[in-house]
């Protein structure tokens, strides 16, 4: 009997970064229905990956959405099936009103 192939997971870290992705285009008024990112596969091959963005949020000044993590066939991964967010806002010095970049910040979690 040919052994099934198993399915593919993808890092906390991916989704994380394909949550942040998703925060920053939605703080340019762009809120996207999905993150692609580009993932190593073996030594010298990258994958695109694309990721699907749930729970957008907004508030004044910030965006926030999340992935939704997919462990594959890797059952001792603790951390299938949940949602990793991630929030952008523009970062000011305190007492300034003028933007001095982009800020991103990870919720509450195990990390």
């Amino acid at each position: 009997m040919a052994k099934k192939a198993l399915r593919h997971g993808y890092s906390t870290g991916a989704c994380a970064a394909a949550a942040a992705y998703g925060a920053v285009r939605a703080l340019f008024g762009q809120f996207p229905e999905e993150a692609a990112l580009f993932l190593p596969f073996g030594k010298d091959e990258a994958q695109k990956v694309s990721f699907k963005l749930v729970n957008p949020l907004s508030g004044e000044g910030w965006r926030e959405c999340g992935v939704v993590k997919e462990g594959g066939d890797d059952h001792p991964d603790v951390t299938h099936g949940i949602e990793i967010r991630a929030r952008a806002s523009f970062s000011t010095a305190k007492g300034e009103e003028k933007s001095l970049g982009i800020e991103i910040s990870a919720g509450e979690g195990g990390g």
